[in-house]
């Protein structure tokens, strides 16, 4: 989208408050307003709608855990998956973490990689990431993810990515406000994953914070 008066081209930097740090990440103005310009065969084709977007309360509830706990993430190699404008990862790489930002929307990278800079005034690391064919070898010791378990259709692709992406004992964080459609992923983690904490976290929303081990 290069047309400059497309709404990914209005945008607006916003400052989210933590209780030990600020994120200032730029976004759109008008997201409405982008949905609506999706064409009709794009949608048709692949469902492709602009979640990445927004900036979802299981997001800013992760954010916030990591920056309270910083020590579960520092010196850790982690590839966030679906990280939409990066608020996550960002997050992580405040506590110290090593971080590789994934997305399958290339407009989603492009606003991560913005927004990397406007915090830290150097480049990020990141990758177009297909969970249904994830064509990336390198393993890591931690995976992030906040609310990608929304579709049916992404919840054994999700699943496969985590089993091929995660070094042996390393581990899963996935943020989720308890959708019954996640309900058969958190199943689906018993086959060759460990639960090793679940947090509630009732702040904007309600979210779970699942921590898993892969065993």
């Amino acid at each position: 989208m290069n047309d400059n008066t497309s709404p990914v081209n209005n945008r607006i930097v916003k400052e989210y408050e933590f209780k030990n740090h600020n994120i200032k990440l730029e976004q759109i103005v008008d997201v409405e307003k982008l949905v609506d310009e999706i064409a009709d065969d794009e949608f048709n084709k692949d469902e492709r709608l602009p979640y990445w977007a927004e900036v979802w309360p299981s997001a800013r509830v992760f954010a916030e855990y990591i920056l309270t706990n910083p020590g579960e993430f520092k010196n850790k190699n982690i590839l966030e998956l679906g990280c939409g404008i990066g608020l996550v990862g960002i997050a992580a790489t405040i506590a110290g973490a090593n971080v590789t930002f994934s997305d399958y929307e290339q407009d989603a990278i492009n606003f991560t990689k913005n927004n990397y800079f406007l915090n830290f005034r150097k480049q990020a690391k990141s990758i177009l990431l297909d969970w249904r064919n994830p064509n990336h070898n390198k393993q890591y010791e931690i995976i992030i993810a906040a609310d990608i378990l929304y579709e049916k259709r992404f919840l054994d692709p999700v699943y496969n990515t985590l089993q091929k992406l995660l070094l042996e004992e390393g581990t899963v964080y996935i943020a989720e406000p308890d959708r019954t459609i996640a309900k058969p992923f958190i199943e689906m983690m018993k086959n060759g994953f460990e639960l090793i904490d679940k947090k509630t976290i009732s702040n904007i929303k309600s979210v779970t914070l699942y921590k898993y081990e892969k065993c």
